[in-house]
């Protein structure tokens, strides 16, 4: 076999040079760097930095969306009673007024009619501030629903993953 190579040789060209000698092909090579321990330990301590990353990351993945997804409905839960509150006080003060203007009571004194009015015109405005607050109260529960219903969704998707052995991350 080195015979047919020793023959073929002047025929060949390595990227339009010519060969070495077929002895300098058949010698091994071998280079190394020197061991460098400050540069094994700067990849140690980032392999290191690495592992603890991914650990913390692991964690929040399985600790943050309960979190979040709590914080989210006692924000909600407190938005409700804020919202229901300030809807009963309407209402109640809206009925007084109602009730006055039913009975057709006649109000004597002057202090004492200016203060219905005020009383009837700060009850509307409370009906036309609920007119406007609830849908957006509306629009915020439709948007928790829409985050609950994604976090199941993908807590559901993980735990068909681990469950069939898939290769999630």
């Amino acid at each position: 076999m080195l015979n047919a190579f020793r023959l073929a040789l002047p025929n060949i060209t390595i990227n339009a040079l010519e060969p070495l000698p077929l002895e300098s092909y058949l010698q091994p090579v071998e280079e190394y760097e020197p061991y460098d321990r400050r540069l094994h330990d700067a990849v140690t301590a980032l392999h290191q930095k690495i592992e603890k990353r991914t650990l913390q990351l692991a964690g929040m993945r399985r600790e943050k969306p309960a979190m979040l997804r709590q914080a989210f409905e006692e924000e909600l839960a407190a938005e409700e009673r804020r919202g229901e509150n300030l809807r009963r006080g309407w209402e109640e003060e809206l009925e007084v007024a109602q009730r006055a203007a039913e009975e057709e009571v006649v109000v004597r004194e002057v202090e004492r009619r200016e203060e219905v009015e005020r009383t009837r015109e700060r009850a509307l405005r409370g009906l036309e501030e609920l007119k406007t607050g609830l849908p957006r109260v509306v629009g915020r529960l439709d948007t928790a629903g829409k985050a609950a219903g994604y976090v199941l969704e993908k807590r559901g998707r993980e735990s068909v993953k681990k469950e069939g052995g898939g290769d999630g991350v």
